[in-house]
C-alpha cells in the first residue's frame, strides 16, 4: 500500500472510536478464535487417523462391495417395475 493511500492517524483513531466499528471488530475477532479452534480441531482430528496401504485398499473393496450391492439393487427395482408394467 502506498504512503498515499494510507489513512492518517486521526482517521484509524476516529474509526475504532465509532461504536458500530468496535462491534464489527470484535465480532471478527471472536469469529476468527472460533474457526482457529476448528481447524485445530480438525487437524488433531485427522492426524489421529493412520492411512496405511492396507487400510486404503480394505476402503476401496467395501466401497466396490457397496458398488455392487447397489448395482443389484437398482437392476431389480428395473426388472420388478417392468414385470409389473407388464400385468
Amino acid at each position: 500500500m502506498k504512503a498515499t493511500q494510507a489513512p492518517s492517524a486521526a482517521a484509524l483513531r476516529s474509526a475504532l472510536l465509532d461504536p458500530a466499528v468496535n462491534i464489527l471488530i470484535q465480532k471478527l475477532r471472536q469469529e476468527l478464535i472460533t474457526t482457529k479452534g476448528k481447524l485445530e480441531d480438525t487437524q488433531n482430528e485427522l492426524s489421529a487417523w493412520k492411512f496405511t496401504p492396507d487400510r486404503s485398499e480394505k476402503l476401496y473393496t467395501l466401497n466396490k462391495r457397496r458398488m455392487y450391492d447397489t448395482n443389484i439393487f437398482i437392476k431389480l427395482n428395473i426388472l420388478f417395475t417392468v414385470i409389473r408394467g407388464k400385468d
